[in-house]
């Protein structure tokens, strides 16, 4: 759904204050359910100095709507899955979550050891200790709980 920017649509005060006082002359809102099924608003507005929304430049943020609406849905999905993350993390030490944090990025073990710069040893100590404060037993546990539905 797309619309032009209809002063008529406003209370005279509300399009004094917000788009004359602004020096918005149009206004292009669009809105999109995006796939996950939240619905997306998106206001583009056009200044006094470079006039209104041309036709051309109208239609390309149309065409681009459903690209706009999956990056912005995949954005959400991630940091949903950062709050879980953090949300299950927090009951580790700062070494354990940065260990798990390695392993939800698809680190080695070895990996892990070398970019916090400890031996595999520690890291395989950080892990066990942290699967057993987090009550799992496997990586693949691990990232069902931070990367799963929910």
């Amino acid at each position: 759904m797309c619309a032009r920017l209809d002063a008529s649509a406003y209370a005279a005060d509300y399009y004094r204050r917000f788009f004359a006082a602004s020096g918005i002359v149009d206004k292009l809102a669009l809105c999109l359910r995006a796939p996950d099924g939240w619905i997306l608003y998106a206001n583009f507005h056009r200044l006094e100095g470079s006039g209104g929304f041309p036709g051309e430049a109208r239609r390309r943020l149309v065409e681009a709507l459903p690209a706009i609406g999956a990056a912005l849905s995949r954005d959400r999905a991630l940091r949903a899955s950062a709050r879980r993350e953090a949300d299950m993390l927090s009951p580790l030490t700062r070494r354990e979550r940065e260990v798990c944090r390695g392993i939800l990025s698809g680190l080695s073990s070895e990996g892990i050891a070398l970019s916090l710069g400890v031996s595999r040893n520690t890291v395989l100590t950080l892990r066990r200790r942290a699967y057993a404060r987090l009550g799992i037993s496997s990586q693949a546990e691990l990232f069902r709980r931070v990367f799963g539905p929910g």
